[in-house]
């Protein structure tokens, strides 16, 4: 499956908007359960998945076949979406990587997002 920037991001913002996934508990995610109702439940738990792999996620104890346990965001995966929260910044920043032709790794998507909120604030 290709990985899908935008699912990401979402993914992110639905842990971020749950009030009972806070670091105090987990909560427990199965890739037939939907995540996001927009997103097919296989295609949101391997982003899911990819998120916690790429530290993004902070998992809860082990994590196996068909099921992760979240506890919240890492601190990179705060970093990453206070960086594209912004639906204006966000738009920008995937209409720029459209514009060159690449796929958006969240490297390059927060590079680019701080480009542009730096833009916004005269830095």
């Amino acid at each position: 499956m290709k990985r899908d920037i935008e699912v990401v991001r979402s993914i992110l913002l639905a842990i971020e908007n749950d009030d009972d996934i806070n670091g105090s508990y987990a909560f427990l995610y199965t890739e037939n359960e939907p995540i996001i109702d927009e997103i097919e439940p296989q295609v949101a738990f391997y982003h899911l998945w990819l998120c916690v792999n790429g530290g993004l996620v902070e998992p809860h104890g082990d994590y196996g076949p068909g099921h992760i346990m979240v506890k919240g965001l890492t601190w990179d995966g705060h970093e990453f979406l206070d960086a594209v929260r912004n639906e204006t910044v966000w738009a920008k920043v995937k209409n720029e990587g459209k514009a060159k032709g690449y796929e958006l790794t969240i490297e390059i998507a927060r590079n680019l997002a701080t480009k542009f909120l730096n833009a916004s604030f005269g830095l």
